[in-house]
């Protein structure tokens, strides 16, 4: 990264989220984590919703990123100036190989929509 300079590369962090925490379910298909800088996610959730109209997007759901318990968004993201953001799925939607080939796409094309910043 030290060769690079903003805009690129885009600074991808992807997780995975239980689908019930505290006994409480968890009502998001995806989080879209960001810290300081949001734009990368609302760019994001806006060509992900274009693209699948029926997704429920948690905005700094279901974890919030931050300095004190982050790495990858803090310090490549926010500190080295590249767009980033933090990706969550819920785990219940990716157990089985079609499910994940459907991320896999929807992901690929949602990034790939983003363009240059």
């Amino acid at each position: 990264l030290d060769t690079k300079t903003p805009p690129d590369p885009l600074i991808i962090s992807m997780h995975s989220f239980t689908p019930v925490y505290k006994n409480e379910a968890r009502p998001w298909d995806i989080g879209l984590l960001y810290n300081r800088c949001p734009e990368t996610a609302q760019r994001l959730r806006r060509k992900l919703l274009e693209i699948d109209p029926g997704l429920v997007i948690g905005m700094n759901q279901p974890y919030e990123v931050c300095d004190d318990e982050d790495y990858t968004i803090p310090v490549f993201g926010e500190a080295m100036g590249f767009p980033h953001v933090l990706v969550e799925i819920r785990q219940d939607l990716i157990q089985e190989a079609r499910d994940r080939k459907r991320w896999i796409d929807l992901f690929e094309a949602g990034f790939k929509a983003l363009g240059t910043f």
